[in-house]
């Protein structure tokens, strides 16, 4: 996942977050010309917990595997997701519904690649309700 900035130490950076483990993502910030700066792991899920997903406001993309084989049996994404990118939440043998904002404007293909009986919740007509329907994915539609 990507974040458009994340505080640490009272100071902003542009930073990448990428799931470590089973509950553990991991924040990396970097400085302007990309060097390594700081980091910390933030508690998101652990396998034992099938809670919901609630991605956090500051993320903007879901990137490539970044979600990929947690253990949670809902994802909520906020009104920022504007993309999810490849495989983004492949191998999550539990999840069972994800929450798209009507801001999604980009689904790859393979996002949610070996993930049975997903149902796909967004608003009417927006993007999320295409992608399913042209991925053959279950749609139901949610007021925002």
């Amino acid at each position: 996942m990507a974040v458009d900035y994340a505080e640490i130490n009272g100071s902003l950076y542009g930073d990448t977050v990428t799931v470590v483990d089973y509950g553990q993502c991991r924040i990396y910030a970097v400085t302007d010309d990309g060097q390594f700066q700081d980091s910390l792991v933030l508690e998101i899920q652990t396998p034992f917990d099938h809670s919901d997903f609630i991605v956090p406001d500051e993320l903007t993309t879901i990137d490539e595997e970044a979600c990929a084989g947690i253990a949670a049996t809902s994802v909520r994404l906020n009104g920022h997701v504007t993309s999810i990118g490849n495989r983004a939440f492949a191998d999550c043998p539990n999840l069972e519904g994800i929450y798209i904002h009507p801001s999604t404007r980009y689904i790859a293909d393979n996002a949610f690649e070996n993930v049975e009986n997903l149902v796909l919740f967004g608003a009417e007509s927006s993007y999320a309700q295409a992608w399913a329907e042209a991925h053959g994915y279950r749609f139901v539609a949610v007021q925002w």
